[in-house]
């Protein structure tokens, strides 16, 4: 794949913020996690008898961009604190390239992008960000008192990470729910749940956890609408809290699944799901992406679950180390869930 760099510019919000929203305060879930960068793909048909030119695309998208940075102007701003934005609205990169290759076939994040979508198509944003996350969640102490204490980013060992796809199917998923039905843990799990504890299950296996190890799943919850009274989705920053569940060599599915339902490790994996979240909704004016998908590969240990292009399927992106994703691919138990094309 040859990846090509056409233009690279600062894009800033269309109108000036006003300077009563110059600083912006971070709560007190934005101070405790390290930062994390998860890129977001999308893809988009080329239609060949479209009255839109590729060229007008770009600069649809970069006014849209400028006009949408309005609405989200901390996202246009600069980290001027550990808890504290200054809006100053030096902007966002834009950049534009070309691929060479042959393509076969997060809450915030997706408002955003919609908004961004929406003004790039014509229309109002008719559900402007509601910045209140500091406001619930205050932060605690002063830049200086609390900055030694927050989590640093994580510092992982220099090794080779791959990123694996594995698609389950509505069949499949239906048929690990079953699984657990006829267990004695008695259980109505979600697909996400029991594609989740399938997927750990056979990550330990791979990196090759012994009886006596423990593994963390650690898994983002929106508290959103668990809130009293909730929240609406619009509701823009760091709104979730982690659920860790604790396993000390268990390899029996339906006994993980029930972990993951209710609930100091050696292997810790990161569980990200974006189901159910609008991104197939995403149309910049030229049709909804045919798909989309991550491309982080930087950090091991993690899995990303996303809604696949088939009805009620689910599909995996997970994130290991060489050695351990070559076992992986081989797990019999796994090959009989996934579909043949991802083997």
């Amino acid at each position: 794949m040859k990846v090509g760099i056409i233009s690279r510019e600062l894009t800033k919000p269309s109108s000036p913020t006003p300077s009563e929203l110059r600083d912006f305060k971070l709560s007190f879930i934005d101070e405790c996690i390290p930062p994390t960068y998860v890129p977001l793909i999308l893809y988009y048909s080329y239609d060949e008898n479209s009255n839109i030119k590729q060229s007008e695309m770009s600069n649809r998208l970069k006014e849209s961009l400028s006009k949408v940075l309005m609405q989200f102007y901390p996202l246009a701003g600069r980290m001027k604190s550990q808890i504290a934005i200054d809006c100053n609205d030096e902007g966002v990169y834009y950049i534009e390239a070309r691929v060479e290759a042959h393509l076969s076939d997060v809450m915030g994040l997706c408002t955003f992008i919609n908004a961004w979508a929406s003004m790039a198509s014509g229309e109002s944003n008719k559900e402007r960000p509601i910045f209140n996350s500091s406001s619930l969640f205050p932060p605690r102490g002063s830049p200086d008192s609390w900055v030694g204490t927050r989590n640093p980013a994580i510092q992982h060992p220099v090794q080779k990470f791959v990123a694996k796809r594995f698609d389950f199917t509505a069949t499949a998923i239906a048929a690990l729910k079953a699984q657990v039905e006829i267990s004695s843990i008695k259980l109505q799990p979600t697909r996400l749940e029991v594609v989740s504890a399938l997927l750990w299950k056979c990550c330990m296996a791979a990196i090759g956890n012994k009886n006596s190890t423990t593994s963390v799943a650690c898994l983002p919850v929106n508290l959103r609408r668990r809130m009293v009274p909730s929240l609406p989705d619009n509701s823009f920053g760091n709104i979730f809290a982690m659920a860790n569940t604790v396993t000390r060599g268990e390899t029996d599915f339906a006994s993980l699944v029930g972990k993951l339902i209710s609930q100091e490790g050696v292997e810790v994996f990161k569980i990200s799901s974006w189901c159910r979240f609008p991104i197939y909704e995403v149309d910049f004016g030229w049709g909804k992406p045919t798909w989309v998908t991550t491309a982080s590969s930087s950090r091991g240990n993690c899995i990303f679950l996303l809604d696949s292009r088939s009805a009620g399927g689910v599909e995996a992106w997970v994130i290991l180390v060489e050695e351990a994703m070559e076992k992986l691919e081989q797990d019999v138990e796994l090959q009989a869930f996934t579909t043949p094309s991802c083997k």
